[in-house]
């Protein structure tokens, strides 16, 4: 038989492919397009949070800058607290250490001369109770050769005025050392 016989094609022409076990049940696979189409909304998904952390004020992570190399050493006061000098939006304040609070938190007289508007409202638990309050955004902190843009800021009405706690929300992105009775506040290493 050659190529050109009409049964040409009837005939065997290598081997072909052994018939599956009984009771061999074939895998189920996603059709292609439905795994294509759940990876494209993943990829939006993905691209959308990263313009929202970007170009949102007080989406992203709170970045604290040094405006020089170094670090800060503090003594604590006749309290035992650790304290510096700053400024929220340009308007001084005297900072206060606070690694038990979450959040930067200002006193509700001190927020309206630094212009923190837009609050939201919300309970908050402090040393003294829970009592509520709300959250504002920063433009601009500094204390000591550092400073920070865009920062979460607790507004409590109970608060003294002239005083705020730095919290955690700026705390985290520094490295702390505490040694001797002193504490010492430096960037956080890349």
């Amino acid at each position: 038989m050659g190529i050109y016989d009409r049964d040409w094609y009837k005939q065997p022409h290598g081997k072909r492919p052994s018939a599956p076990p009984p009771g061999f049940v074939p895998p189920r696979r996603a059709p292609a397009g439905i795994l294509s189409l759940v990876l494209l909304w993943l990829l939006i998904g993905g691209a959308i949070t990263l313009m929202v952390r970007a170009l949102v004020p007080g989406f992203g992570p709170v970045q604290v800058r040094a405006a020089q190399a170094g670090a800060v050493l503090l003594s604590p006061n006749r309290s035992g607290n650790y304290t510096l000098g700053g400024a929220i939006n340009g308007v001084p304040v005297t900072f206060m250490v606070d690694t038990g609070a979450s959040t930067l938190a200002v006193s509700a007289a001190d927020a309206d001369r630094m212009g923190l508007s837009g609050c939201q409202g919300v309970a908050s638990t402090t040393a003294n109770g829970t009592t509520s309050g709300c959250l504002a955004l920063a433009r601009q902190i500094s204390f000591g050769p550092f400073s920070a843009r865009n920062v979460r800021v607790a507004v409590l009405p109970r608060m003294t005025e002239g005083q705020a706690l730095l919290g955690m929300n700026v705390l985290s992105r520094m490295q702390m050392l505490q040694q001797s009775g002193h504490m010492m506040l430096r960037p956080a290493r890349p």
